[in-house]
């Protein structure tokens, strides 16, 4: 794809509320990116903070995903943390991001309505752990992606086989652990960068969604045209952040500094990401396809947080 040509996107079509968001991207754009730096509290509990990999050398047996044109992001983030929490010795399993965005497009949420991107096919974080909680998720081989999608088709895709069906309702998983931006009262306290380490802490993956971050040709720091995988501390000259649309990945490490750390995540856009990393500086990008956000664009900017909780069998 050309540098200026427009993909779609979309992992949450909703700000957090009505007040939190806008306000925080209205600051963003008129202060410089110096001038974003959360407060001294919520990155405290990173201060110290041990380098954490899950991925553990596992990075070249488990190939990154392209989601195309399509704006299934969140369906990938969660099935890469599914992945990777299920993972056992020297295999990871291969679950079905098509099986679960048409479970979440099948069965809209009370508010879809309201939503102006949800017509565009954008979903939010929490609808996709909603969708694994009632229906699970399959296999690969069960329900294979497919970008584009045949002629004729929903947003959603063909639907399932009744095999899909059975098999994804082995692996439904309740028990979330959740951050949203927009609730506190779920969040103990707690900014985003403090919650995405907790999780790792336990060994748990997160998906997480952020705004996206546009320049004025069309491209996005969260694609394929980022050629070092690094989200540092946005917005840069001439980038506009978007207060109704979001991108979402998987958060699979740390890596410490003395700025308050990176968190490394597996993105969904191809290996065309992060193709010129550099594998000796800090943060260290583990290979094509996955990228290092700092905490303070974490705790600035995330909008919500899932992390695999349990299976009911």
């Amino acid at each position: 794809m050309l540098r200026g040509m427009k993909r779609a996107w979309g992992g949450g079509d909703q700000p957090p509320s009505p007040d939190a968001l806008p306000q925080l991207v209205a600051l963003a754009v008129a202060q410089p990116a110096a001038g974003l730096v959360p407060p001294a509290a919520r990155l405290a509990p990173l201060h110290g903070a041990r380098g954490i990999d899950l991925l553990a050398g596992r990075v070249h047996g488990w190939p990154v995903p392209d989601q195309g044109g399509r704006n299934t992001c969140v369906a990938f983030a969660l099935k890469a943390c599914l992945e990777l929490w299920r993972a056992g010795p020297g295999m990871i399993p291969s679950l079905s991001a098509e099986f679960l965005y048409f479970m979440i497009r099948a069965h809209p949420p009370a508010d879809a309505a309201t939503r102006g991107l949800w017509n565009s096919g954008a979903v939010s974080l929490f609808d996709g752990v909603a969708a694994l909680a009632g229906f699970g998720v399959c296999p690969e081989t069960d329900c294979p992606y497919l970008d584009p999608l045949p002629a004729g088709s929903d947003l959603g895709g063909p639907a399932p086989s009744a095999q899909a069906m059975a098999r994804a309702s082995a692996l439904r998983v309740t028990g979330w652990h959740l951050w949203d931006r927009e609730n506190p009262a779920i969040n103990d306290g707690k900014g985003a960068a403090a919650m995405l380490y907790e999780q790792l802490q336990a060994g748990r993956p997160a998906a997480i969604t952020m705004p996206e971050f546009t320049s004025e040709d069309g491209d996005q720091h969260w694609t394929m045209h980022n050629d070092s995988g690094v989200i540092a501390d946005p917005p840069q000259a001439g980038w506009n952040p978007s207060a109704h649309i979001a991108h979402a990945v998987c958060v699979v490490g740390y890596q410490p500094d003395a700025a308050g750390g990176w968190f490394i995540f597996r993105n969904s856009v191809g290996t065309s990401f992060a193709q010129a990393r550099n594998p000796l500086a800090v943060p260290m990008v583990p290979a094509r396809g996955y990228g290092a956000v700092s905490a303070r664009h974490v705790d600035m900017f995330g909008w919500r947080i899932a992390s695999p909780g349990e299976v009911v069998a």
